[in-house]
């Protein structure tokens, strides 16, 4: 703990670290003087640095419990006027007791703004990313931030879905381009602009503005469309596949049908074709059907009577057992293969099967369905099957009193089809009760030649099946009839539609079906290939239905078939759009950034004041650099774990900055050429037993580095990533990374001055200094006289007799000439002159009158100087690095300052 003691008004706070509480602190004071004191303590002090100036609620010095309690306090001795008139006199004057405390705080006390690490960001969105710039979901990310300009890939806010009107597949997306209202240009898919490619059209909206509430949208690309919007869930496992005809995979054989007890059913091939085999045609898990499928089961004789056979003939009956019982149809259900072999197929009926139906296919035991035709014999009595017909024959019954009709019966004893025409079943999207598909072929013609060409149309069904909480089929369906037909503007053009409807199912699948055969008698080409492209479970989103607080867009896209879907880069140019109009500087980042109410943060007057000093800071810059660019950044904050301060960080290195913080206060000091020290410490303010020289041959670091990289994104190739290595691409280089540039030379000046840092800057120092030193901010040039060797000219100011002539603490010797003299003032700042010698060796006559009075009674924080050759002055000048507070004091880290970092500087300039 710590206190800072304030004895007048022309003095800064001292600092004493040996004062733990602030009882302690009124014993520096004679008692006479308590009543003269005011004392602040820690709540005091948090106020202070959130900004607050209003000190006397913050009094303790009346209350025993917090006087003794450990915190840090700052006591003041008042002129006869109360803490707040006291503190507002001083007015902007930073060494004020609280303010001066506060940038101890903030400079010392680790509340210094640091460098963000971009390996705790979260996922990473496409803006800013190397490789894989796409669109793509961010479920659960920080929307986009974006500032200045930046090529964007916008996020989606839904699934792209694909529609397939008048035979065209249309694409409809819907994306986040980026937090608040966003100015938008050269938008384009992939490389190519939008607004050159052929049925491509986008719809932009801003903030709390979408198609659902009826917004008109503040950009229009292409023609006008209507589209809700849609969250879309794609099915995994329907990939683009070919419905078959049902005739597509009949089986030319013999087949054995053998119903098994626990409700399989064996199907055997019997004498199949050479190189013929099931495992050709159907997998282990798929679904087949049967069609037409009829067993022959004998079940005695009968004796008819002909002309040629007088006495009688006998032929064998024949029972047709047609395999639809139990109110299932099993004959046209689907079946699942649970085993399979070249000859041998075990499967199952997709439903449970109840006993009776069990026994249904125990009936078919060793029945062989042949493929052949046979005969079926009526009268009006009895029916039987016969596998041959004599036409010469005339057969009658028993009586002979009817004659026995015979006519050929194509369906007993056969099957039309084995065969897996079922497509799916696909499992559904549970909860979601609204089905849609895409079928599509890429011609439907039949085609004669001599260009003889007619339409084709192809029928077929959807079933969605309900499924219980096991998965296994209820029985309950819902069917959904579907055609495709001719594409009439040209037959040989690709065909399709897409089909939605809904059920009331919770759990479900789906599956395809096609009833058209295909036509193999056709003397010619028939081209009738369905395929089901796009299965997806579909969610409208409500009427009314906005996406918060930023810019969205709405795309309707024309592809090709084979580009359809692949199209994932969508990009753009996307500028904030603030109250006052778009901007690329970055006072106008950080103070729109201030103001927001989950970034930021600041108060409107806290903003307001900030940005004041942010602008001359911008102001500053430009002039240097001689380019509007160099005051620009162009970037996405995408993390949720980026805070406003370290943002701020990021922001102050890309325009050559470093970001400070006072109070609640945020300041910019910009790193251009100091001609001279801001500071000098010399014996009169430093101590010179601590302080240590360090001097590397090669860079501070030890890296041995050969060349630096500098990364930046290329407007030029979308934003894509560059390097950028000085002087060349070495074998050891120190990579800086950097965001917001997008300007080579920009990135360029930022690469030489880090090569010229390593080659130049080969020594630190550090040392032991007063608390004038919380003032500085890394890369501040001061002067720190160095005491370790040499004789030095330094010392602190005795007298002065108001206009140009001072006398010191030491005598100094300047009759030579070309000596320059410096002027450190307690309050900060320096003050260079030319000065020659006096009547005597302690007295110096300044070339002129200094600017600020010079106090020659605070004898115990006193006006110091230092005196050396013209030349040898730049010598003891250093870049702060760093200013913290140890055990010991206020401790100063710096390295030698070195002009030369800036001489590329003017590559801006146009």
């Amino acid at each position: 703990m710590s206190a800072y003691i304030q004895y007048n008004s022309l003095e800064k706070p001292r600092f004493r670290a040996d004062i733990c509480r602030p009882v302690d602190a009124l014993k520096l004071f004679d008692k006479s003087e308590w009543d003269s004191l005011s004392i602040v303590g820690e709540a005091g002090l948090e106020a202070a640095r959130a900004g607050f100036t209003e000190l006397d609620q913050y009094e303790i010095k009346f209350n025993p419990e917090q006087m003794k309690r450990v915190q840090d306090c700052v006591v003041i001795k008042r002129e006869g006027a109360p803490v707040v008139a006291f503190l507002s006199a001083y007015g902007t004057y930073i060494a004020a007791a609280v303010a001066v405390a506060a940038s101890i705080y903030a400079y010392v006390a680790a509340k210094n703004i640091k460098p963000p690490s971009n390996l705790n960001r979260t996922q990473e969105s496409a803006n800013n990313r190397i490789q894989a710039r796409e669109n793509e979901a961010r479920i659960g990310q920080r929307v986009e931030y974006i500032c200045g300009q930046v090529r964007s890939f916008p996020a989606k806010l839904a699934n792209e879905y694909i529609v397939i009107e008048d035979n065209e597949q249309i694409e409809y997306g819907y994306y986040s381009v980026g937090e608040g209202l966003l100015y938008l240009s050269d938008i384009r898919d992939g490389r190519t602009p939008g607004n050159l490619m052929s049925g491509w059209s986008l719809k932009a909206y801003g903030p709390n503005e979408s198609p659902m509430n009826g917004a008109t949208p503040f950009l229009t690309i292409g023609d006008d469309f209507v589209e809700p919007i849609k969250t879309v869930f794609q099915s995994d496992e329907a990939v683009r596949d070919e419905i078959e005809p049902p005739n597509d995979l009949s089986v030319q054989l013999d087949i054995r049908l053998t119903g098994n007890n626990d409700g399989t059913m064996t199907i055997d091939s019997i004498d199949p074709p050479d190189g013929y085999s099931f495992i050709d045609y159907y997998t282990l898990g798929g679904n087949i059907t049967f069609s037409g499928a009829y067993a022959t089961g004998v079940k005695g004789t009968e004796t008819v009577y002909s002309i040629s056979y007088p006495n009688g003939y006998q032929i064998t009956n024949n029972d047709s057992v047609d395999i639809d019982v139990g109110g299932i149809d099993l004959n046209t259900a689907l079946y699942e293969v649970v085993s399979i072999s070249a000859n041998q197929m075990v499967v199952k009926l997709a439903v449970n099967l109840a006993p009776g139906q069990v026994d249904a296919i125990n009936r078919l035991n060793n029945t062989r369905i042949v493929r052949s035709d046979i005969f079926k014999a009526t009268n009006s009595t009895f029916s039987f099957y016969s596998s041959e017909l004599n036409d010469d024959d005339y057969y009658y019954d028993s009586s002979l009193t009817e004659r026995i009709r015979y006519e050929n019966n194509p369906y007993a004893g056969v099957i039309d089809n084995l065969n897996n025409a079922i497509l799916g079943p696909f499992a559904g999207q549970a909860g979601v009760n609204t089905i849609q598909f895409n079928l599509l072929s890429d011609a439907l013609i039949k085609d004669a030649g001599s260009n003889d060409i007619s339409p084709v149309t192809v029928l077929g069904s959807c079933t969605v099946r309900e499924l219980d909480s096991n998965g296994d089929p209820t029985g309950s369906v819902t069917v959904q009839d579907w055609e495709v037909s001719s594409n009439q503007s040209n037959y040989r053009k690709q065909a399709g539609r897409t089909y939605t409807f809904s059920h009331n199912f919770e759990n479900y699948s789906v599956e395809f079906q096609r009833t058209t055969p295909r036509d193999f008698a056709f003397k010619g080409s028939v081209q009738d290939v369905v395929e089901l492209t796009e299965l997806y479970f579909v969610r409208e989103e409500p009427n009314g239905a906005e996406y918060g607080n930023k810019t969205t867009i709405h795309t309707k896209r024309r592809q090709s078939t084979f580009g359809i879907g692949q199209s994932k880069k969508l990009n753009m140019l996307a500028q904030q759009n603030y109250t006052d109009g778009t901007s690329r500087y970055f006072d106008d980042t950080l103070y729109y950034m201030a103001i927001n109410g989950k970034f930021g943060r600041r108060t409107q007057a806290q903003a307001d004041k900030m940005r004041t000093h942010l602008r001359e800071i911008r102001q500053e810059i430009v002039d240097y650099f001689g380019s509007e660019e160099a005051a620009y950044f162009d970037y996405t904050f995408d993390s949720t774990d980026i805070t406003f301060e370290d943002a701020v960080n990021q922001v102050a290195k890309a325009v050559f900055s470093t970001a400070y913080q006072i109070g609640s206060d945020i300041r910019f000091f910009p790193n251009l050429l100091q001609e001279s020290d801001a500071m000098a410490f010399s014996h009169a303010n430093k101590q010179l037993g601590k302080q240590s020289l360090k001097y590397s041959f090669t860079d501070l670091q030890d890296k041995g580095y050969d060349c630096v990289e500098v990364k930046w994104r290329n407007p030029a190739k979308q934003d894509a990533q560059e390097s950028i290595f000085i002087p060349s691409q070495g074998t050891n280089s120190k990579a800086i990374e950097l965001v917001g540039i997008r300007n080579k030379e920009k990135a360029e000046v930022h690469a030489w001055r880090e090569w010229y840092r390593i080659k130049y800057q080969r020594f630190s120092y550090e040392c032991l200094v007063g608390i004038e030193a919380t003032h500085l901010v890394p890369g501040r040039r001061v002067g720190i006289v160095n005491n370790i060797a040499g004789v030095n000219f330094d010392g602190y100011i005795k007298a002065w007799d108001g206009d140009k002539r001072i006398q010191v603490s030491q005598d100094v010797d300047v009759s030579a000439g070309g000596y320059t003299l410096v002027l450190n003032m307690p309050v900060g700042g320096t003050e260079a002159f030319t000065v020659t010698q006096g009547r005597y060796l302690n007295e110096l006559l300044l070339d002129r009158k200094p600017l600020h009075e010079i106090n020659v009674s605070l004898m115990e924080n006193p006006v110091s100087f230092r005196v050396a050759k013209d030349d040898d002055l730049p010598k003891d000048s250093y870049s702060v690095q760093e200013v913290k507070l140890s055990d010991k004091g206020i401790q100063l880290v710096g390295v030698n300052y070195a002009p030369e970092q800036f001489q590329k500087d003017d590559l801006m300039q146009a």
